[in-house]
């Protein structure tokens, strides 16, 4: 906590790293002006864990640009990570790639957190899922879960009691896309049941500039 100056910090490929990583999660998410935190490879392969990623997403009021590629967290992230990274203001690049498939309520919970993050003005415009999709239904399901309302939002970041009584305009869900980059690379997209068609009425969906799906 006494590095106030330190922004960027590079632990990957460390397979001993263990619970150490919550400590330095935890103390990083005081750091006024760490922006990079990169954990890549490291076997992050506990709850405990996840509970100090979501309170640095949380907490922090400078960190830009997130890579847990390849650390196993994806299976032990709960809904209150998600809720966190949709109303986070400074992250703009995350990175989750794992070498398997997210659960399809985890896909949801992720796409729900970029529509909100855009609707609340976040900075998130970069994301990186690389085999998270295994199929076109999951992509669909990913894709859909951008429509956020206005009572979505107040029972994320509201009074549920108020979200109850909320009607009419306050129930439509609109698409609330902001990323300019999504990788889906090395995704098994091998079904028919995305319907593409479908996707395309959706009313000014704002695709992102760039979305990778096939590669080595």
């Amino acid at each position: 906590m006494r590095a106030k100056q330190l922004q960027v910090l590079k632990v990957g490929k460390n397979p001993s790293i263990g619970k150490g990583a919550d400590a330095i999660l935890y103390n990083l998410a005081f750091s006024p002006k760490i922006t990079h935190i990169d954990f890549s490879d490291d076997p992050l392969q506990n709850s405990d864990t996840a509970e100090t990623i979501y309170k640095l997403v949380k907490i922090s009021g400078s960190l830009e640009t997130l890579i847990l590629k390849n650390t196993w967290i994806n299976s032990y992230l709960k809904e209150e990570f998600y809720i966190a990274l949709g109303e986070n203001k400074t992250i703009k690049y995350l990175n989750i790639d794992f070498n398997t498939p997210m659960p399809v309520n985890q896909l949801q919970l992720l796409g729900k957190a970029c529509g909100m993050n855009k609707k609340k003005n976040g900075s998130l415009k970069y994301l990186s899922i690389e085999r998270c999709i295994a199929n076109y239904a999951m992509l669909n399901s990913f894709f859909e879960s951008f429509r956020v309302s206005d009572v979505m939002h107040e029972n994320w970041y509201g009074d549920k009691k108020v979200a109850k009584e909320m009607t009419k305009e306050q129930l439509i869900t609109k698409s609330e896309f902001g990323l300019q980059y999504l990788n889906l690379g090395r995704s098994i997209l091998g079904d028919s049941r995305f319907k593409l068609k479908e996707v395309m009425k959706w009313k000014d969906p704002k695709w992102p500039q760039l979305i990778y799906i096939f590669g080595e």
